[in-house]
């Protein structure tokens, strides 16, 4: 491999923000984004959300030059039972990027990973299981991110009851990450 075929992976961390939102294409009022460190953890953010819930945690700055998506995309999601036992059937993780046009489109995916995982809850403590899924998404068809776009990524998981997607802000525990192969 030459140098001009090295590849540069930013790493990016998914929570929630309660006080700050981010108006950009099809995304509304969005407080779901990815940031490449964790902000002060003295700011307001959820830790969890309903995991059964489509989640897009965008990337909230522009690209101001042509890049590449290409190699293998590796990141991890959080889910754990909240109220009662939980059974994780399924789950999908994919980049997507959008424009400012409102354009939407996937780039790449892990497709449909099933697990038919439990995730047992004890009431006595009020806390239940939590599991840490890993994937990796091979993108050699490299994918092209231009002025006015910015990337997401799309969580989807298949589970009954009460289960939950983590995406606390702090770096002691890393529930959501996604670290993406760029060049230039």
């Amino acid at each position: 491999m030459s140098l001009d075929d090295q590849r540069y992976y930013e790493d990016l961390y998914g929570f929630y923000t309660v006080d700050w939102w981010i108006n950009f294409g099809l995304l509304s009022n969005h407080h779901f984004l990815l940031e490449r460190d964790y902000i002060d953890s003295g700011c307001d953010t959820l830790d969890y959300s309903t995991a059964t819930v489509i989640h897009k945690f965008i990337y909230p700055h522009y690209t101001k030059k042509v890049y590449f998506v290409e190699g293998v995309i590796v990141g991890q999601i959080t889910l754990a039972s909240s109220g009662a036992t939980s059974t994780v059937t399924s789950y999908r993780a994919t980049l997507c990027k959008m424009g400012s046009d409102n354009s939407d489109e996937e780039l790449v995916t892990t497709g449909w990973v099933t697990t038919n995982l439990s995730l047992a809850w004890n009431a006595g403590l009020g806390i239940g299981d939590e599991i840490v899924l890993p994937f990796w998404i091979d993108c050699w068809e490299e994918k092209q991110i231009v002025d006015e776009e910015r990337l997401y990524f799309k969580i989807e998981v298949i589970c009954d009851n009460h289960c939950v997607l983590y995406h606390a802000n702090g770096g002691s525990t890393v529930d959501l990450k996604i670290s993406i192969p760029i060049r230039g």
